[in-house]
């Protein structure tokens, strides 16, 4: 055989070893380890992107519904809405063994509670181990909706580490963006109550009471799928009062 020809067998051979071992890992001879090389490694590199949008809510889609089964205390905060679903949210709080404090901040906005520091006071003061909020139905016509960004973060940055919800307003009209800002804030944490129907009390804003009983009902079915969340065993019980309600004027 000639020598270019036995040259040529000698390549052919080493090069389809190496591709056979390119797709192994952790291969042994005699004990000893000659390949550690894995497609998916360099695979998953590619796959790596970079983009100048924050990335949110990494835990919850981890854990997705994670129900935690040891009683808790809730703090339910926001605008005048919180005053419907609070009796509601009540009868949960109590049938599941939890303590519920609500804060109603008539005409309160993102605006106010973050530059307010209520927020970082009721927390310090009530110990919350989750949080939920209702805002947002007093910015429906905010025009420059994008100046509120910085209100959503102070707010969100106050709550902390505390697992939260936020529960969209119940819009009776089309609003200027309030909604899809604070959802590209804080992500699968926002309910979305713009597109529900409501029946409206006298001054075509406000769901009725048995509305907002209906509200919070959906409020609990989405959280126990979609978000980490405290025991929502329904209750027997249509309302309870919360343990405490502060209730604030739109001058506090």
């Amino acid at each position: 055989m000639r020598p270019y020809i036995k040259l040529l067998i000698v390549l052919f051979v080493t090069f389809a070893v190496m591709i056979a071992l390119s797709e192994l890992k952790d291969v042994r001879i005699l004990g000893y380890e000659i390949a550690t090389m894995q497609n998916g490694g360099a695979k998953g590199i590619d796959t790596i992107t970079h983009s100048d949008t924050p990335i949110k809510n990494t835990v919850d889609t981890v854990c997705l519904a994670e129900e935690d089964t040891v009683p808790c205390t809730m703090l339910l905060l926001g605008d005048s809405m919180v005053e419907g679903l609070r009796l509601r949210l009540g009868a949960y709080a109590y049938h599941n063994g939890h303590k519920l404090y609500t804060v109603i901040w008539y005409g309160s906005t993102t605006k106010k509670w973050a530059e307010s520091g209520k927020i970082r006071h009721y927390i310090y003061d009530m110990k919350p181990d989750y949080v939920m909020i209702c805002l947002g139905g007093n910015e429906l016509f905010v025009r420059d909706i994008n100046s509120h960004r910085k209100y959503v973060r102070k707010i969100v940055s106050e709550i902390g580490q505390i697992p939260f919800v936020w529960i969209g307003p119940p819009n009776w009209k089309d609003d200027t963006g309030i909604n899809a800002l604070i959802y590209s804030e804080i992500g699968n944490r926002f309910f979305v109550s713009k597109d529900m129907q409501f029946e409206r009390a006298d001054d075509g804003r406000h769901p009725t009471k048995e509305s907002s009983y209906e509200w919070m009902d959906s409020v609990v079915r989405w959280m126990k799928h979609s978000v980490p969340h405290p025991r929502l065993n329904t209750p027997q019980m249509k309302i309870k009062n919360p343990y405490k309600t502060i209730v604030l004027t739109p001058d506090d």
